[in-house]
């Protein structure tokens, strides 16, 4: 399949010739995993199909998933609309519950949403079964390699896709890499984007934002948000930060997210940089509610990853804010910006990160104003009608093919 490109309308399917769709994922309120893309894929397909989202009530064991409490975040609104259903059932520790619900779950089709290596047992029982009761199967891949390395997810992900009907990247790069690395054939892969969060909580006036995190709003803050990973680019941002700081007295770097590694050698560079009054750390998962306070409080979101097989759901929700965004040239982030080059910078490459960013700085106005124009493009382009009728299709034809 080739990329998605349809015009922004409304998409009227009848409830009475609408498939059922199985989808197993990372549901809010779920505070582990990808909540906030199953959340939008699930809302946006159940436009168009009825969705059954199969979820947990403990997703890991404590030990995988350290810094949250509760397996659950009250801030986060359940899902919403007409054609959805919800469960939140399985466990990590109950093999028996998983075969039990995928033997019973109602559905025409079985889509493996998401997934990661801890959970390759509950995803492989979940394909296996719906294979054995002739559903045809639909497997998601999000990263084509693994973000650090390692073989163990890229068998886990052979073997997942081994028996599905279709699997679905998000970038038309990671469609290229997956049929290379995982040797599928070309009829057997789908290019559907992620699309933009349109449903995200609105974000509130800049000043009552910065108040809320308790940064002066007279300052401008450049912001790097989500989990803080190897790959993220992080180091690479406060070196391209600590090349510009002395040009630019009123600007600050905000870094919020809960870091999957040592943040020691993060703090220890920032103090040798001189930084530790304009770093500005909120480090730990951010609840749902804080989340539009760092859009609504930023004035440039960077995404300077080193690698990346997939597309990011920061982006996406920088979209739904009117963010302007600088990214690396890695794996979909180009897709985020139109593919403009005056956003794109290559990756592991400080100098021209410092050099975009000083360019947004110096006429910060006016690339506001133009990147207004790119968000709308690509929020056309990726709304949910386009998403949900690329996603119709793929089922029709899969459920038409197996008969």
């Amino acid at each position: 399949m080739g990329s998605v490109n349809a015009p922004e309308s409304t998409l009227t399917v009848t409830y009475a010739n609408r498939p059922r769709i199985a989808m197993l994922g990372a549901f809010p309120p779920q505070a582990q995993g990808i909540q906030e893309y199953c959340r939008e894929v699930a809302e946006t397909l159940a436009t168009v199909v009825d969705v059954h989202a199969v979820g947990f009530r403990r997703m890991y064991p404590s030990f995988l998933f350290p810094g949250i409490r509760d397996a659950m975040d009250p801030a986060k609104p359940p899902l919403r609309g007409a054609g959805l259903e919800t469960e939140h059932r399985l466990t990590w520790y109950n093999p028996g519950g998983w075969v039990f619900r995928a033997a019973r779950v109602p559905c025409d089709l079985f889509h493996l949403q998401w997934w990661s290596l801890p959970l390759l047992p509950v995803s492989a029982v979940f394909s296996e079964t719906m294979r054995l009761r002739r559903k045809p199967v639909v497997v998601t891949v999000h990263n084509v390699l693994p973000h650090e390395g390692g073989r163990g997810l890229s068998w886990a992900g052979r073997v997942l896709c081994r028996h599905a009907g279709r699997v679905v990247v998000h970038g038309e790069a990671n469609r290229r890499q997956l049929m290379e690395h995982y040797a599928l054939p070309e009829d057997r892969v789908a290019h559907i984007p992620m699309g933009f969060a349109g449903n995200t909580m609105p974000a509130p006036p800049r000043d009552e934002a910065c108040t809320a995190l308790a940064l002066p709003a007279e300052r401008c803050y450049l912001l790097s948000f989500g989990t803080i990973r190897p790959y993220k680019g992080v180091m690479d941002l406060i070196e391209a930060f600590a090349s510009i700081e002395r040009d630019w007295p009123g600007v600050d770097l905000v870094i919020a997210g809960k870091p999957w590694e040592d943040w020691a050698p993060y703090a220890e560079r920032i103090k040798t940089l001189g930084l530790t009054r304009r770093v500005h750390c909120f480090l730990g998962y951010q609840p749902e509610d804080r989340v539009p306070l760092f859009y609504g409080a930023a004035s440039l979101l960077v995404l300077p990853y080193t690698h990346f097989d997939a597309q990011s759901a920061v982006g996406a929700q920088a979209l739904a804010y009117d963010l302007p965004m600088v990214v690396s040239s890695a794996g979909g982030l180009p897709e985020w910006v139109d593919h403009a080059p005056e956003w794109i910078v290559p990756p592991n490459n400080v100098p021209a990160l410092a050099k975009a960013l000083g360019a947004f700085l110096h006429a910060r106005e006016e690339r506001r104003k133009a990147f207004r124009a790119i968000a709308r493009r690509v929020r056309k382009r990726l709304s949910r009608p386009a998403i949900a009728q690329a996603y119709l299709a793929l089922y029709r034809s899969l459920i038409h093919e197996r008969g």
